[in-house]
């Protein structure tokens, strides 16, 4: 089987890790590369194995290949683990479809796939600005991003120095980037989030260390006094 036999974009990069190691592997380390999975199937989130594979591919065997993947695969399978996972990617697109925003802004775009899923909700006159700093993503964004239903207004740099350039009023932000500037983007969205908008802030327990007392990971700390923020903003009447 290839990808090429698939209609579905979406299948075909969800199918690039397997595939690939069924390719590269030997058949004894695939059937304990298969087990391993199905153990932490059983004792994890499903959600992270496809990270799990496409990491193996770039840490373990990517090192030991004299041929390199090209440009466009290995930026695909770069720190996977910033992808928006499929179950968040649905809730994504349900909250979307019972709001029906007509302008989002999104804070972190990665490859595209949680704009795309504010797409299937969003009104068909609506807009979605996106804002990520790797330059190098912008033609993968845009490749998935051009038989969009609605438009999608891709913005590449700072977003502490974009966001307020960008003259509108968003009925939904999507907080989804660099944990340490959490509470600087806050700052600066609140006040062009219309009134009974939503904030949607990914992340935000941080695998649970934000339970750490004493952290010294910039992240975590972060994150902590982003909570503490929301929690104390007269303004937030609703935090879920």
């Amino acid at each position: 089987m290839s990808t090429s036999e698939l209609d579905s974009e979406t299948l075909k990069t969800q199918l690039r890790a397997p595939l690939v190691l069924a390719k590269v592997l030997p058949v004894g380390l695939l059937g304990a590369f298969a087990a391993l999975m199905l153990a932490a199937f059983v004792s994890t989130h499903d959600t992270y194995l496809h990270s799990w594979g496409s990491i193996l591919i770039q840490d373990v065997i990517m090192p030991f290949r004299k041929k390199p993947f090209n440009k466009e695969t290995h930026l695909k399978i770069l720190n996977p683990r910033m992808l928006s996972g499929h179950l968040q990617g649905r809730f994504l697109s349900l909250i979307a479809k019972i709001y029906k925003p007509k302008r989002v802004l999104e804070i972190g775009t990665y490859t595209g796939y949680s704009a795309l899923c504010f797409s299937e909700g969003i009104e068909v006159d609506g807009e979605i600005h996106t804002i990520d700093k790797n330059e190098e993503l912008l033609k993968i964004q845009s490749d998935y991003f051009k038989n969009c239903r609605v438009t999608i207004k891709q913005y590449c740099g700072d977003a502490l120095e974009i966001i307020p350039t960008i003259n509108e009023t968003f009925d939904l932000i999507f907080l989804d980037a660099d944990k340490e500037n959490y509470v600087n983007y806050y700052n600066l969205i609140i006040d062009k989030l219309r009134v009974g908008g939503l904030i949607i802030a990914d992340n935000v327990l941080w695998s649970g260390k934000v339970l750490k007392k004493n952290s010294k990971d910039e992240a975590t700390k972060s994150l902590i006094e982003f909570n503490k923020l929301i929690k104390n903003d007269n303004l937030s009447l609703i935090h879920i």
